[in-house]
């Protein structure tokens, strides 16, 4: 490749990088260097660029958005926390909704635009009751087994993970945020999982799906409402 031609595409590359910062809202500091933005970079995906089909506003913040398969999935971390507390302890109790952004116990809103929210499952209901999603919703179990014949590689960001990061083949883009039990993240770069909004008020605990390093398909689980996971959302296609 000449000269010319790579100057061309650095450019291009330079440009979408501009875009999706503006896009995301993300401040950088005047007068900083890449070196002071280390951990911003590293949780930014990389790859042959983000290709959707539109973008929806949900109580404020802005979504990208494409058809996946029989549904139309948000292709970002949902992390709107409006009407919710940030903590560092999550709880199960069914009367509060805390949400944890993942930004190491500092409420680092930076962090929270690139990589969403983890949230405790009352924080999920919360969001289901009170905000306007706009014709989209919280993922059922059948939702989520709409992916089921998609490898995980083909979902997975190709950044951020550890070990066997995927190829985002259809743009999902799990990042491997890890997960918060308590007071401590757990598996960051080796896991993420998603809540459902399936649940049993009984025994604290809702239907979520995970994806690690090694899996080469999503897989159902259920944990108590006082872990931390990711959130996605979902339309009929």
């Amino acid at each position: 490749m000449s000269i010319a031609s790579q100057i061309t595409r650095l450019q291009g590359v330079k440009s979408d990088i501009l875009q999706a910062i503006s896009d995301k809202g993300v401040t950088v500091p005047d007068g900083s260097a890449l070196a002071d933005c280390t951990e911003l970079i590293g949780l930014i995906p990389t790859g042959g660029g983000l290709h959707y089909d539109g973008f929806v506003n949900i109580e404020g913040e802005r979504y990208p958005y494409k058809k996946i398969n029989n549904r139309v999935w948000i292709l970002e971390n949902f992390r709107n926390v409006t009407g919710l507390n940030f903590s560092s302890s999550l709880s199960q109790d069914n009367t509060t909704s805390y949400v944890y952004p993942i930004s190491k116990n500092s409420n680092d809103l930076n962090l929270l635009k690139i990589t969403g929210a983890l949230y405790n499952y009352p924080a999920v209901k919360y969001i289901s009751q009170n905000y306007d999603l706009n014709g989209f919703r919280i993922p059922s179990i059948s939702d989520f087994l709409d992916l089921k014949n998609i490898s995980c590689s083909d979902l997975k960001s190709v950044s951020s993970w550890a070990n066997n990061s995927g190829n985002d083949k259809y743009n999902f883009c799990a990042i491997a945020t890890g997960y918060v039990f308590s007071s401590n993240i757990i598996n960051q770069l080796h896991t993420t999982d998603f809540w459902t909004s399936e649940h049993n008020d009984d025994s604290y605990g809702a239907v979520n799906f995970w994806f690690g390093e090694s899996q080469s398909q999503i897989v159902q689980e259920e944990n108590g409402y006082n872990n931390g996971f990711c959130l996605r959302l979902c339309m009929d296609a």
